[in-house]
């Protein structure tokens, strides 16, 4: 009986913090540096959609040249995530992050790129706890989108869209 009690508080508390918690959401916004002699990287909007404040959110990331697949996933590269000191982020704020590449793009990744055989992606890990102490993690990953045959490589915002990468 117990057990039953135990079990069903439980199951009360896990849906109240998926209602009422912290909703996040990450954003790419813009592509910077390509081509400039630094590494590469892309400006994220991470925002709270929920009710609540998201705790110890801790916004990690990598840039990261990764080839096409027939199916179009990709596995998420954990062990390559770059994190960023945790923060407390209040219901409805906002926050900009950097994801960068860990290094300049060599010229043979320029060729790989430009011959469209691999692709340019961006990977997000978000990790944080709710109201209940409860641990989430949210992954994603955006390919950035560019002309390298006709864009204008150096410092600065390099013209880039962004397409989600269903991961696996």
């Amino acid at each position: 009986m117990l057990e039953r009690l135990a079990s069903w508080v439980g199951g009360l508390i896990n849906n109240a913090a998926i209602r009422f918690g912290p909703r996040l959401g990450a954003k790419p916004i813009s592509f910077h540096d390509f081509g400039s002699g630094k590494p590469p990287w892309v400006q994220f909007e991470i925002e709270n959609h929920g009710k609540t404040a998201a705790y110890e959110l801790v916004v990690g990331g990598v840039c990261l040249i990764e080839p096409h697949t027939i199916s179009g996933t990709l596995s998420f590269p954990e062990e390559r995530i770059i994190k960023d000191p945790a923060i407390k982020l209040a219901a409805g704020s906002v926050v900009q992050v950097k994801v960068r590449k860990p290094h300049l793009p060599s010229e043979d990744e320029f060729h790989i790129l430009k011959d469209g055989s691999w692709r340019l992606c961006a990977f997000v890990l978000l990790s944080y706890r709710d109201l209940f102490n409860t641990y989430w993690q949210k992954r994603a990953c955006f390919e950035i989108q560019m002309d390298l045959a006709n864009g204008k490589v150096g410092e600065g915002v390099f013209a880039a869209t962004f397409a989600e990468v269903p991961l696996r």
